[in-house]
């Protein structure tokens, strides 16, 4: 009961995607199975300790080999509840809202090359599989932005720019906030591959079932797609692709690659930034990987005034 109602407070209230939440009650539920609490035994939940979380954690880092990042978010929805338990009233131990978060290490984002792109891309043989993985690659975009393309954001555009149409699809993401995922890309015939997608594969399904549904990326039951199955289909086909390091390829390693080769293009960060819905510009400086030739580059191109004395030389 108190986890329903800590839901409909979160969602109704504070205006959190549903989806969002449903993620911090298996982490909080998660909490509650290794304590071995009922999930509504209100009595015991707020008799949890800041010890016994600690020492949840401890277990989680060496017991369950948990990534750092991984124990971050499971101590954001534990701390998150608690403070709503305090807020309604209830006696919890306070200390748990100073309980800290672990340091992430910087670590370079995985992305793929050009030539990786070039040949994954090739190698999609499955137009749907073809239309979303081109769609992450031009787009930057998160497993659950994908989720919301509605099929009238390919048809329908959105405005005029510059003799241009442009279409693309307002989502909803990190922190429920809104931005625009562009769907317009030439160079790889985004739009094309998504509409002949919709236009074959996804038509025959709807007809088939008789599902009205708008969302644009359906299972052959007219649902949205499983999260999971899609890092199973990226990885087939990065693995078919000949890609070394095809058990590292994710949906993720494309949105890295998205940001990466956007910055290679000297796109400006503070866009790089508004593409991606980060909050913050150091997120977006993890994807600004220099080259060698970039360095030699800035090397060759610093002077410093070498035409006067410094260098030997007379003004």
């Amino acid at each position: 009961m108190i986890l329903e109602y800590f839901k409909k407070y979160k969602v109704n209230v504070e205006g959190f995607l549903e989806r969002s939440i449903d993620s911090y009650i298996k982490d909080i539920k998660d909490l509650f199975d290794y304590l071995k609490i009922e999930y509504n035994d209100i009595d015991s939940i707020i008799n949890i300790k800041s010890i016994d979380i600690e020492k949840y954690l401890i277990y989680l880092a060496e017991e369950k080999n948990n990534s750092v990042s991984s124990r971050n978010k499971k101590i954001s929805a534990i701390k998150s509840f608690f403070y709503f338990l305090d807020r309604e009233g209830y006696k919890i131990d306070r200390k748990i809202q100073f309980i800290k978060r672990a340091k992430v290490r910087h670590r370079e984002a995985f992305y793929l090359t050009d030539s990786e792109i070039n040949v994954l891309l090739y190698t999609i043989d499955d137009i749907r599989d073809k239309a979303m993985i081109t769609f992450f690659l031009t787009t930057g975009a998160r497993l659950s932005d994908m989720e919301q393309i509605k099929v009238d954001d390919i048809y329908t555009p959105k405005e005029k720019r510059n003799g241009k149409y442009i279409y693309y699809s307002i989502v909803r993401g990190k922190g429920d906030k809104e931005r625009k995922i562009y769907l317009s890309n030439s160079n790889y015939d985004t739009l094309e591959y998504l509409r002949t997608y919709e236009k074959t594969e996804r038509k025959k399904i709807i007809d088939k079932i008789g599902n009205k549904t708008d969302i644009l990326f359906i299972t052959n039951n007219g649902n949205k797609i499983d999260h999971d199955n899609i890092r199973k289909m990226v990885k087939r086909w990065a693995r078919k692709a000949g890609i070394k390091e095809w058990d590292k390829v994710s949906p993720h390693t494309f949105r890295h690659s998205f940001a990466t080769h956007a910055f290679e293009a000297n796109i400006p960060p503070e866009i790089i930034r508004d593409a991606m819905g980060h909050a913050n510009i150091s997120t977006t400086n993890t994807y600004c990987h220099s080259k060698d030739w970039q360095v030699q580059d800035l090397m060759e191109g610093i002077n410093y005034g070498k035409d006067n004395k410094l260098w030997g030389k007379e003004d």
